[in-house]
């Protein structure tokens, strides 16, 4: 049994900013560097180093578009989710209302909760494609109709 694994949504007291794309890789795998209380972040996304206070997560649901963390916490908290960083698709909200959030440790996400209990959802924006599918659509059967107009006034051979 694995007693020491990372929880799938967690807060972390630290969060140390790096500069440019590049994660600083010798302080990130270093025997010392606990990933329970700190996390990286771009400073392009956050500015500079923060402390943060831990809060607690109190719920985790999951389902094939969304995913819920209920958190708790007494001041600001930075909370990470381990779940790929994709924010073209995905959008956060915290109590209904869309925030922003973070690349964290280079592939993972993060965002910034403020005090107090919240709902934090994660919901995959499936939008574009079903904007794909009637572009699609319509230009199939646009060419279906030039087609068949086409026969319809060719002259018999």
């Amino acid at each position: 049994e694995l007693d020491d694994f990372q929880p799938r949504a967690w807060f972390v007291e630290n969060v140390e900013v790096y500069t440019g794309r590049d994660l600083p890789w010798g302080t990130f795998t270093a025997q010392s560097f606990d990933p329970r209380r700190t996390a990286f972040v771009s400073q392009t996304d956050i500015g500079s180093n923060r402390s943060f206070t831990l809060g607690s997560v109190t719920d985790i649901q999951y389902s094939l578009h969304e995913l819920t963390v209920k958190t708790k916490s007494t001041a600001e908290g930075y909370l990470v989710i381990s779940e790929v960083f994709y924010p073209l698709r995905w959008k956060a909200k915290i109590d209904g209302k869309e925030v922003k959030y973070f690349e964290t440790n280079g592939v993972i996400r993060g965002l910034i909760v403020p005090p107090g209990n919240h709902e934090v959802k994660f919901i995959y924006d499936r939008s574009s494609f079903r904007k794909g599918i009637t572009i699609s659509t319509v230009a199939f059967l646009l060419c279906i109709g030039i087609i068949a107009f086409g026969w319809v006034k060719s002259p018999a051979l």
